[in-house]
């Protein structure tokens, strides 16, 4: 049953626009946690930190609501705004749950992080009902992540670290990050096995990416709905992974599955119809001559930019198991 007693019914509205009237969450809190409501009376979910966002993340998306931060006196405002009024009850429990999360944490950083980080777990649930299932497009995107994430990272650094370091559920501009290196992973089609879309021009910003290495993954991707073809469905990827994290313990299996979810998957039938072939992973050195559009070389006033990338008449730098070199595992 949803709780249905709402802290902002207990803060008076402000009159003025740019005002936000706070409540504190629980004064036992370690983190700074409030409830607040706007002029326009839009409940809202305020974090002050000392931290800003971590680069790498992108804002959640969530149906409904707002994702606002700004900087105000040297600190860091992060609040979730509610759009729409009747959808109080779900944000009420979204709430709670982010601060059970994140309410007693003594570092910032990991109070940012693990709020950006629960907030995509709550991304599939609160979009449109109209996608309760992930595209083929997703399916393939997602089949190429794991397959990096079991057959490249794990091996090189083991499950828990291969698993923390699998950022792109969660937004992160790359899909794994580790100190001092990232990686982006795509699918490409037996076709065209080095044409690619760029979904952003922070994916492969070689100079936005500061001293870090960006390397990139090719993960070439067959289809093919005969149960006789050798490859696995996405739902048997899912559960061999499910099968080495269970080695590991509860806390790998416990992060796998919220990158599961936000992800968007779910153990859906529809995930087991479909068998998809690979070949392993291309790894690619994203170097300073690689071909890319990247954000520190756009004007200030242009964003958004996505692009498609064929390789197939470009001479590129193979890279080794980026995670084996970086973080002692083998190559």
């Amino acid at each position: 049953m949803l709780d249905t007693t709402h802290p902002w019914d207990a803060i008076s509205r402000p009159s003025a626009d740019g005002v936000i009237s706070m409540l504190r969450v629980d004064a036992s809190l370690r983190q700074d946690m409030f409830w607040g409501l706007d002029y326009k009376g839009q409940r809202m979910l305020v974090l002050h930190s000392s931290c800003p966002i971590p680069p790498g993340y992108r804002l959640p998306e969530l149906r409904h609501i707002a994702f606002l931060v700004e900087e105000i006196g040297g600190r860091v405002v992060i609040a979730l705004s509610l759009m729409d009024s009747e959808k109080a009850d779900v944000f009420k429990v979204l709430c709670d749950d982010l601060v059970s999360v994140i309410g007693q944490l003594t570092s910032d950083e990991d109070a940012v992080c693990r709020l950006m980080e629960r907030s995509f777990r709550w991304h599939h649930l609160l979009r449109s009902t109209s996608r309760r299932l992930l595209s083929e497009l997703e399916q393939r995107g997602l089949v190429a992540e794991l397959v990096v994430l079991r057959d490249v990272a794990i091996p090189a650094i083991g499950v828990e670290s291969a698993i923390a370091a699998w950022r792109g559920p969660f937004g992160a501009h790359q899909d794994f990050v580790i100190p001092g290196f990232r990686l982006e992973v795509k699918s490409t089609e037996p076709l065209n096995p080095r044409k690619f879309s760029v979904s952003s021009e922070h994916q492969l910003d070689r100079a936005g990416a500061g001293a870090d290495v960006i390397s990139l993954a090719l993960v070439e991707i067959a289809r093919s709905t005969d149960i006789d073809v050798a490859g696995e469905t996405l739902a048997e990827l899912v559960d061999s992974i499910r099968v080495i994290c269970s080695t590991a313990g509860a806390i790998a299996s416990t992060e796998y599955e919220q990158r599961l979810m936000a992800a968007g998957f779910s153990d859906d039938g529809v995930y087991r119809a479909t068998r998809w072939t690979f070949r392993a992973p291309l790894l690619i050195d994203v170097d300073i001559n690689f071909p890319s559009i990247g954000a520190t070389a756009l004007p200030a006033a242009v964003s958004g930019v996505s692009y498609d990338c064929d390789l197939g008449g470009f001479e590129v730098r193979p890279a080794p198991n980026p995670f084996g070199e970086r973080m002692g595992g083998s190559a």
